[in-house]
């Protein structure tokens, strides 16, 4: 199982909301590139970033700052967030990132997602970011009408790379992951399924291992240090 430590970017510093709420924002004394860095010490080859800018207002307001860490961290970058055109996913894989990571423009557009899958094979995954069953969108703030299982039935997730899975009502609280519903869409669907949202502690990561999921993406408990890096990926890779 891979593991995606994550850095959550808002105006060009780390923040971790609690279950999506941009009013429940809490910002750390560390930029991204030392987070990353730190992180890369700690032995990660792969980086988790979403721009929470651009996922609350459509525009990338980080893109230097996520490039930077494309091209300077030495890992694996997939991002996420406001990502709603070809031009900018274009301009991200360009620019080193390894997996561009659609969310509001793939669920509200079936259009420009598959035509970003068609386009850049191998580059492309979802965010899907679910709250009892339903996705929502606009930085977590939108409820739509549909739920993850209609959204999944609807194109061929044969050309997705990943596929991000996150339950709001457990993002950032620190009382572990919804892992009954990873494990459901992880029998339902051959989809690389990455789980995320209150991954807290070895328990959660050996459930995901047990579960053969893809890869796991921690935030808030590396910040919070109530998982170790080190000691995670020394049991998921052995």
């Amino acid at each position: 199982m891979l593991i995606f430590p994550a850095i959550d970017i808002i105006s060009g510093r780390c923040v971790r909301l609690t279950q999506g709420d941009y009013g429940k924002e809490k910002k750390y004394d560390i930029t991204p590139m030392q987070a990353a860095q730190n992180y890369k010490a700690d032995g990660a080859d792969y980086l988790h970033v979403v721009d929470l800018d651009a996922a609350l207002k459509g525009s990338s307001e980080n893109f230097d700052v996520i490039c930077d860490l494309a091209k300077n961290s030495g890992l694996y970058v997939q991002t996420g967030g406001g990502i709603r055109n070809l031009d900018i996913i274009e301009r991200y894989i360009n620019n080193g990132v390894k997996r561009v990571i659609l969310g509001t423009g793939a669920i509200k557009d079936k259009a420009f997602l598959e035509n970003s899958l068609a386009t850049f094979p191998g580059y492309v995954a979802v965010s899907l970011d679910i709250k009892d069953d339903y996705i929502y969108t606009n930085g977590w703030t939108v409820k739509s009408n549909l739920t993850i299982y209609d959204f999944l039935d609807s194109f061929d997730t044969s050309l997705l790379s990943a596929a991000v899975i996150t339950d709001i009502s457990k993002d950032g609280m620190m009382e572990g992951s919804n892992t009954s519903l990873m494990e459901k869409l992880n029998k339902l669907y051959d989809i690389n399924f990455i789980a995320s949202g209150g991954v807290c502690t070895m328990d959660d990561i050996k459930t995901l291992k047990e579960m053969d999921m893809y890869a796991a993406i921690i935030g808030k408990a590396l910040y919070e240090k109530t998982l170790d890096l080190k000691e995670v990926l020394n049991f998921v890779n052995n």
